[in-house]
C-alpha cells in the first residue's frame, strides 16, 4: 500500500516535471540564437530547486502544481533574461 501511495503521489507531480523539461530545452535552444545563451543542466536544476522551495505550499495537489509551475516559469524566464543584451 505504501509503495502504491508513493507512486500515485509521484505521478501527480509529473506535470511539473514535464514543464521543467520543456523549459530546460527552451533554454538549451536559445544557444542557437546566440552562443551567449548557454545554460548548464546544473544551473537549471538550481533554478528548479529554488522554484520548488519558493512556490506557495498547498495541500490541494492541482493548486500546488499551479504554484510550482507558475514559480518555475517565472524563475526560468528571469534566469534566461539575465543573459539578454540591452537594446
Amino acid at each position: 500500500k505504501t509503495a502504491n501511495d508513493i507512486e500515485t503521489l509521484r505521478d501527480g507531480y509529473r506535470p511539473a516535471a514535464k514543464r521543467g523539461a520543456v523549459l530546460f530545452f527552451v533554454l538549451a535552444e536559445m544557444a542557437l540564437v546566440n552562443t551567449m545563451y548557454q545554460y548548464s543542466l546544473a544551473s537549471f536544476l538550481e533554478v528548479f530547486d529554488l522554484s520548488l522551495s519558493k512556490s506557495l505550499p498547498n495541500a490541494i495537489l492541482p493548486t500546488r502544481l499551479k504554484n510550482i509551475m507558475d514559480a518555475l516559469t517565472q524563475n526560468v524566464y528571469n534566469y534566461g533574461c539575465t543573459g539578454e543584451p540591452a537594446k
